[in-house]
């Protein structure tokens, strides 16, 4: 299914997202980061199949952080919000909720967009019916690496550098995937010619990388919510496989472990991406969450 992008004039810049129609309450699908600058996560990405299962049943909004757009600018208003760290990201995400008169919204966060949706749901709990966090960031103190991942983020121009050079060699699209996805099976012609049209039309590398570097410091994550994840009184669904790579599957139980309302999924042999790897699993267990028959 081809999903065209809709547009909402936000401040000075233009935002972009998918949407299907549905039911109320709105889910909000929040994609995360680009893993390496050869892969950018976008919503379409991220979420393709999900919008798909979703039409027709809930209304549902694949936002397009800003900076990663996938899509051209119906005018180009020289944004600058590629440089977007979490609390801003967090601001953007009201800006668009206040913009489409959302008050009462089920937020899905995966990976970089998990943790937006944490800070988002602790700022405005009366705001946000049900949370769904899938390999979320925001559940850690240190990134597994940590030390090795600080000091190459703060090598200088190193994101731009490897922007440029990893988006010239296409052969390197399927081993950042194969590294992303324990679920080899789902690495399918079309699953790369998508990754491969979406990445080369977005920034969300640069994106990510911005982010990134604002939130590791040499000791640790500037932002972990495990401290206060036991303020999140919303129903909270974790879903998390048991090869992630980049968030550990102990990240997940340990926040488990801490929100008073929240229901795990472990899949097995999955990697970074539920909602791709595993995507009956994954749809059945968001369907069963939201009350969808």
């Amino acid at each position: 299914m081809t999903f065209s992008p809709h547009w909402l004039q936000l401040n000075d810049q233009i935002v972009n997202f998918y949407a299907v129609p549905g039911d109320e309450p709105a889910v909000i699908l929040l994609h995360g980061g680009g893993w390496w600058p050869v892969l950018a996560d976008t919503p379409l990405l991220a979420w393709g199949p999900t919008l798909e299962v979703l039409e027709g049943r809930r209304r549902t909004i694949a936002l397009d952080w800003p900076g990663c757009e996938t899509a051209a600018r119906p005018v180009d208003t020289g944004s600058s919000s590629a440089s977007m760290p979490g609390q801003t990201l967090r601001t953007c995400l009201d800006d668009i909720l206040n913009a489409m008169r959302l008050d009462d919204v089920v937020l899905v966060g995966l990976s970089m967009g998990g943790s937006v949706a944490i800070d988002y749901a602790l700022q405005h709990p009366k705001r946000v019916r049900q949370l769904v966090l899938v390999s979320s960031y925001g559940l850690h103190n240190r990134l597994p690496l940590h030390q090795l991942i600080y000091l190459y983020l703060n090598i200088p121009l190193v994101d731009d550098l490897m922007s440029g050079l990893m988006r010239r060699l296409r052969w390197a699209l399927k081993p950042s995937l194969r590294y992303i996805l324990r679920n080899h099976r789902v690495i399918t012609p079309a699953l790369l010619e998508t990754a491969r049209e979406l990445t080369h039309t977005s920034a969300g590398g640069n994106t990510f990388f911005t982010w990134l570097k604002s939130e590791v410091t040499w000791r640790g994550m500037r932002t972990s919510y495990l401290d206060r994840l036991n303020e999140l009184q919303i129903p909270t669904l974790l879903v998390h496989g048991d090869k992630d790579r980049l968030v550990p599957v102990d990240c997940a139980h340990a926040a488990h472990e801490r929100i008073p309302k929240s229901e795990l999924l472990v899949l097995p042999n999955c990697g970074h991406w539920p909602q791709r790897e595993h995507a009956p699993a994954f749809h059945r267990a968001l369907f069963d969450f939201l009350g969808i028959q």
